[in-house]
C-alpha cells in the first residue's frame, strides 16, 4: 500500500512532464501557418504567380525563405515584413513595384538575399535598406532607377553582390561603390552612361576595380554624342584631359555663395561710390554759388565806394 502511494505521484508527474514537452514541441508546428494559395515546403513560403497585390499578412514568424515573384504587388508599405525576423531570403522579382517605403524592410535583421529585379522602381530612399546590415546579395536589375543616392548602400557593410544592370543610370557617384568594401561582384551594364566629364570619377573607380565588375564589355556609353555604344572601360585617360578638376558638393556651394556675396558687395560699393560722387558734386555746386554771390556783393560795395569818393568823381568827369 505504501509503495502504491509513492508510485501514484511519480506516475502523475511523469504524465504532466510528458504533456508539457508535447506542448512545447508542438507550438512551432502549430505556429507555422501557410498563407492561402501558397505552398510552404520545409520552412519556406512560396507564393509565385498567385496574382497577389499585397504582401500576405499571415506568414509564419519561423519563415526563412519567402518567394513572392511574378505577382501584381505595386508597393511595399511600412513594416511589410515586421514579424519575419528569421527571414534570410526574400524574392520580389517580376512584380510591378514602383513605391518602396523607407520602413518597408524594418525587422529583417537576418536577411541575406534580396531580389527586387524586374520591377518599376525609379527612386530609392536613403533609408530603404537601413535594417539590412547582414545583406550579402542585392539585385536591383531591370528597373527604372535614374539616380542613386550615395547613402542608399551605406547601411550594407556585408554586401558582396550588387546588381544595378539595365536601369536608367547616366552616371553614378564613385562614393557609392567606395562604401562597399566587401563587394566582390558588381553589374553596371545596360545603363545609358553619359561619357562626359561627369563620369570621370566612376570611370576611374571601374578602371581600378576591373576584377570586381561582371559583364564589363556590355558597359557602354549612351546617347547622345559620338561615343554612343562605345565600351566605357575602353575610354582612355586622354578622353578627360579637358575636364576640370572634380569639385565636391561643398566646393560648389562655397563657390556659389562666394559669388553671391561678391555680387552684393559690388552693388554696395557702387552705391557708396555713386553717393560720394553726388555728394561731391553738390558740395562743389554749393561752394561755387557762394563764391559767385560773394564776388557780386564785393563789386557792388566797390562801385558804391567809388561813387562816394570825390576824387574818383572828378576823374570820371575829366574823362
Amino acid at each position: 500500500m505504501t509503495e502504491l502511494r509513492t508510485l501514484i505521484p511519480m506516475i502523475l508527474w511523469g504524465r504532466f512532464t510528458f504533456f508539457r514537452l508535447l506542448l512545447v514541441f508542438s507550438l512551432p508546428l502549430a505556429s507555422f501557418c501557410c498563407p492561402e494559395l501558397c505552398s510552404c515546403p520545409g520552412g519556406g513560403v512560396n507564393c509565385t504567380g498567385k496574382g497577389l497585390r499585397f504582401v500576405p499578412e499571415n506568414i509564419s514568424p519561423l519563415t526563412t525563405t519567402l518567394v513572392l515573384a511574378r505577382n501584381d504587388i505595386s508597393a511595399l508599405q511600412p513594416n511589410s515584413f515586421r514579424r519575419l525576423a528569421r527571414l534570410q531570403r526574400l524574392e520580389l522579382q517580376n512584380n510591378v513595384i514602383s513605391l518602396l517605403d523607407a520602413q518597408a524592410f524594418v525587422g529583417l535583421w537576418n536577411l541575406q538575399y534580396l531580389d527586387l529585379s524586374f520591377n518599376q522602381l525609379t527612386y530609392l530612399s536613403p533609408e530603404a535598406f537601413s535594417s539590412l546590415a547582414r545583406l550579402t546579395t542585392l539585385n536591383l536589375g531591370y528597373n527604372r532607377i535614374g539616380n542613386l543616392d550615395p547613402d542608399v548602400l551605406v547601411w550594407l557593410p556585408s554586401l558582396q553582390k550588387l546588381f544595378l544592370n539595365d536601369n536608367a543610370l547616366p552616371t553614378l557617384e564613385a562614393e557609392v561603390l567606395q562604401r562597399l568594401p566587401s563587394a566582390v561582384s558588381l553589374r553596371l551594364d545596360g545603363n545609358p552612361w553619359s561619357c562626359t566629364c561627369l563620369i570621370r570619377p566612376l570611370w576611374s573607380w571601374m578602371d581600378e576595380n576591373r576584377d570586381r565588375i561582371r559583364e564589363k564589355e556590355s558597359i557602354r556609353c549612351g546617347p547622345p554624342g559620338n561615343w554612343d555604344q562605345y565600351p566605357v572601360l575602353d575610354i582612355g585617360e586622354n578622353h578627360f584631359h579637358r575636364c576640370l578638376e572634380n569639385f565636391s558638393t561643398q566646393d560648389y556651394l562655397f563657390i556659389y555663395f562666394s559669388g553671391a556675396a561678391l555680387f552684393l558687395c559690388s552693388i554696395v560699393a557702387c552705391f557708396i561710390a555713386s553717393l560720394a560722387v553726388v555728394t561731391y558734386q553738390r558740395l562743389r555746386f554749393t561752394y561755387s554759388t557762394r563764391t559767385h554771390v560773394y564776388h557780386k556783393k564785393t563789386d557792388m560795395y566797390e562801385n558804391k565806394f567809388a561813387l562816394d569818393d570825390p576824387g574818383t568823381n572828378d576823374a570820371v568827369k575829366h574823362r
